[in-house]
């Protein structure tokens, strides 16, 4: 399809974040540190005043779509040593070439007195690990890391589309776990012709396993769209033992409608994998939410295996609800694991919203009328359900009222140690530059149903604001990602667990930040986070706050789905949810922009 078009729309100028009195240290969870701080020497473009930040095209946010690796022994036991990568404008004082590179930064997990953990990076070891000239000066772009299992390997990966070529490619750089010695320079992972590889839903792009060779296989999803074949293609890897080597085995398209089809893949066997997605060529998409499995253990070799797909199904489609059209979008998917082993089962949550699209004549995104979450039971042979799709938006439902924009997942165990309840934890930022604490949702399965497992304060969290006004085609696209991961509690005995979250926001000041917020100055631009939140206590259960804290994005909807609706984000996402302890200044603008997806 062709992906060059004009699109008239309203867009947000600018907005100037003032603080409340509360907010300080206490904005952000204790276990939340800033990894790397914010320039305070190249600043964001504002006007106005009070300023406001300005769109600006590749201005860049300074840290954005961080990612985390905290590393294993050789027995499997989590250690409190850790890595920290994102696309950052400077490091350890130092400034990078053309904007933003790549970044690594090492840290070490540390405990206080009260038991909190808390990261503590090691600013003077950070540097920077790729010397890209890039198009659009995406040198460093949606970045994902993880450890090679069974080694002391790390894997991060990430895109580029470099200067002189009109294909942005998605690479991989491996390092030694305890040293950070490049293993593996920078290499091509996915690539295809005309078509810019490759996007995936937030967190990790791909799962790996190791094999009884001692290679490392890795099953992933990348969508690649542009004027080729514009698809959505699962592919299967394999790391060489040392990870100095990766090979493709196989790729096959399964989204042959590919717009932002932001999958995820998944092992449901050492056979099988699972994959979903979001499919359809236009904006916002129509052809629904899909879920395909794929032999692993074939004869399966080369570019566009099709004969690999085991099946493929539509989990939802179009909805008319009262004279609104809504179409079903944003696919999820986790997996869950064993409560006592730990080992990855065929069971997965898989959780989509219903939208209703045309945001305001952008024809991106649209409002979420339903964010609906199903548990299901997949291997080679079909899929079934353990639990139907239940919208959990309203007030009442298990999700307390929770919006759905740019959500966070991942599974975990949540709970009291002996009796957690398998259940997936949706991370919630904000639109508006994430000077306050974010806000994550634990739902979990007990009796056949799921259930509200209350709230926990995250690490500040902008979803959105900097990326799309500093990015490409400023206004119209551009969000942030977020990454998190249960791991075991290094400190503590009996398997208590804790949830690792690397996300970019304003410095609040306090513990680990800046000497005092900058919120109220939106030309400095983003601090790079980690925060560490206890998830498995041995007194309580995740404590329960604010009962309804994210109301409904949509209360009073617009029934007819052609009149532009107030309750729609300016810039092509439904805003919802709030910007607690913020007061933001909004100037609406007509402007007209030609954009081209990367």
């Amino acid at each position: 399809m062709t992906t060059n078009k004009t699109f008239l729309m309203l867009l947000m100028a600018g907005a100037a974040v003032v603080p409340t009195a509360t907010q300080s240290a206490d904005a952000a969870p204790k276990g939340a540190r800033v990894m790397n701080i914010a320039s305070l020497d190249k600043l964001a473009p504002v006007s106005g005043n009070p300023p406001r930040l300005r769109r600006t095209d590749e201005e860049q946010p300074h840290n954005e779509m961080p990612c985390a690796v905290i590393m294993k022994d050789a027995t499997g036991k989590t250690t409190t040593k850790g890595w920290y990568f994102v696309a950052a404008g400077s490091v350890n004082g130092q400034p990078a070439r053309r904007r933003v590179q790549g970044a690594m930064i090492p840290f070490d997990l540390m405990q206080e007195a009260d038991g909190t953990v808390y990261p503590q990076a090691n600013t003077a070891g950070g540097k920077f690990i790729t010397d890209n000239t890039g198009n659009e000066y995406r040198q460093f772009n949606n970045s994902t890391c993880a450890q090679l299992p069974g080694t002391d390997v790390v894997a991060v990966f990430y895109n580029v589309q470099l200067q002189g070529t009109n294909d942005t490619k998605r690479y991989v750089q491996t390092f030694n776990g305890t040293t950070g010695a490049p293993i593996l320079k920078q290499t091509v992972v996915m690539a295809k012709n005309n078509d810019d590889c490759s996007m995936h839903q937030d967190g990790q792009q791909a799962k790996m396993r190791r094999l009884a060779n001692g290679k490392v296989r890795m099953v992933g999803y990348y969508g690649c769209n542009g004027n080729g074949n514009d698809d959505g293609w699962f592919a299967m890897h394999e790391f060489s033992p040392d990870g100095g080597a990766i090979e493709k085995i196989y790729d096959a398209s399964v989204c042959p409608r590919e717009e932002r089809s932001r999958g995820t893949a998944f092992f449901a066997s050492d056979d099988v994998a699972l994959v979903s997605w979001t499919e359809g060529n236009t904006q916002p998409q129509r052809d629904g939410v899909w879920v395909a499995a794929l032999r692993l253990n074939g004869n399966d070799r080369g570019a566009n295996q099709q004969n690999a797909i085991l099946w493929k199904q539509q989990v939802a489609g179009r909805q008319d609800k009262a004279g609104v059209r809504t179409y079903a979008m944003r696919m999820k998917m986790e997996q869950l694991l064993d409560p006592a082993s730990g080992a990855e089962t065929n069971q997965f949550f898989i959780s989509y919203g219903m939208l209703r699209g045309n945001n305001n004549t952008n024809g991106k995104g649209g409002t979420y009328y339903e964010n609906k979450i199903g548990l299901i039971t997949a291997d080679g042979t079909g899929m079934k359900y353990d639990i139907e799709p239940l919208d959990v938006s309203s007030p009442k439902g298990a999700g307390d009222g929770m919006e759905a924009t740019h959500l966070g997942s991942v599974f975990g165990n949540f709970g009291v140690e002996g009796a957690t309840k398998p259940g997936i934890a949706f991370l919630s930022g904000q639109h508006f530059g994430g000077g306050d604490a974010s806000q994550v949702r634990f739902i979990t399965v007990d009796g056949g149903k799921f259930v509200n497992a209350g709230t926990k304060a995250g690490g500040p969290h902008d979803r959105h604001l900097y990326s799309n006004y500093l990015g490409n085609n400023p206004g119209n696209q551009g969000r942030n990602h977020s990454q998190m991961q249960v791991i075991d509690n290094p400190f503590a005995t009996g398997g208590k667990k804790l949830l690792v979250m690397a996300t970019t926001a304003k410095d609040t000041g306090g513990a680990g930040g800046a000497a005092e917020s900058q919120l109220m100055n939106p030309a400095i631009k983003l601090a790079a986070w980690l925060s560490v939140i206890p998830v498995v206590d041995a007194a309580s259960n995740p404590d329960p706050v604010d009962p309804n804290p994210n109301p409904n994005p949509n209360p009073n909807p617009n029934p007819n789905p052609d009149d532009p609706d107030t309750t729609d984000s300016l810039g092509g996402c439904s805003t919802g949810g709030n910007s607690t302890g913020m007061a933001t200044l909004l100037l609406l603008g007509l402007a007209a922009f030609i954009r081209r997806r990367r």
